[in-house]
C-alpha cells in the first residue's frame, strides 16, 4: 500500500526512542511527510530517520540531543530541507556524525544501493559537540546532493558544486544549545548568511525573514 502524504506543523516531540521515523516504498512523487516549525529533542537513537525510499520535506525544524544521529537519511529517498537546525550536544561519545546521508544497506552480506531522487539542504545548520558532524556514505553513481548556504562542522572541508556558499567550522554562538535554545547571539556567522531565493518566508516563531539567517531562527 502506497503511503499517503502527511503534514506536521508546530510539533514539539521529546524523550522518545526515535523522533520522526518514516518507512515508505511507495512510488508517489509527493513527500511522504512534510514537517514545519517543529522541534525534536532527547531521542535515544535518531531524531529524523527516513528509510527505504521515504520522501521527506522539512522547514524551520530543530533537532537536538540524540544518542546516535540527529538526522540519519537511510537507504535512498528524497529530501528537501530548508532553514533547519541540526544539533547534537552532550558528554557521550557518539559513533556516528549527527547528520548522515546514506544510499545503501547490507543484508545477508549483500550490499544494495537505493536511489536518492533528491537531496537538497538549504540554509541549514549542522553543528554539534564532535569535530566531524557530516557523514556521506554514497555508493551510487548518480546521486546529486546539494548543501546550499549551510553552516557545517566537519574537520574535512568539502568543496565542489555540491557545497554552494557553505560556511565551515564557525561557531554559531547559540544561546544555550545544550538546553535546546538555538537562538544565537550577535555577532554570529548565521546572521544574514542565508540564500534569500531558497529561504523560508518566516522563521519557526513566525518572524519574517529579512536577512535571511541560516537555521530555524531569524535574529533581528
Amino acid at each position: 500500500v502506497e503511503a499517503k502524504p502527511s503534514s506536521i506543523d508546530y510539533l514539539i516531540l521529546k524523550n522518545s526512542l526515535v523522533g520522526l521515523q518514516i518507512d515508505s516504498t511507495g512510488t508517489s512523487t509527493d513527500y511522504t511527510v512534510s514537517a514545519r516549525n517543529s522541534q525534536f529533542y532527547n531521542m535515544t537513537f535518531f531524531g529524523i530517520y527516513p528509510v527505504a525510499g521515504a520522501r521527506l520535506e522539512l522547514e524551520n525544524c530543530v533537532v537536538n540531543h540524540c544518542g546516535l544521529s540527529s538526522a540519519f537519511l537511510y537507504a535512498g529517498g528524497a529530501y528537501n530541507f530548508r532553514n533547519c537546525t541540526f544539533g547534537n550536544f552532550g558528554s557521550q561519545i557518539r559513533s556516528a556524525p549527527l547528520f548522515l546521508l546514506k544510499d545503501n544497506f547490507t543484508s545477508d552480506g549483500i550490499t544494495y544501493v537505493r536511489p536518492v531522487d533528491e537531496a537538497n539542504f538549504y540554509n541549514c545548520v549542522i553543528w554539534g559537540s564532535q569535530e566531524d558532524e557530516l557523514g556521506l556514505d554514497i555508493l551510487g553513481n548518480n546521486v546529486n546532493f546539494l548543501f546550499d548556504h549551510c553552516l557545517i562542522r566537519n574537520s574535512e572541508v568539502q568543496t565542489g558544486s555540491s557545497f554552494f556558499n557553505c560556511l565551515w567550522n564557525l561557531n554559531p554562538n547559540f544561546v544555550n544549545a545544550s538546553g535546546n535554545d538555538f537562538l544565537f547571539t550577535l555577532p554570529s556567522p548565521l546572521d544574514g548568511a542565508g540564500n534569500f531565493g531558497t529561504s523560508s518566508s518566516a522563521d519557526i516563531l513566525g518572524n519574517p525573514r529579512t536577512g535571511p539567517d541560516i537555521g530555524a531562527y531569524e535574529v533581528n
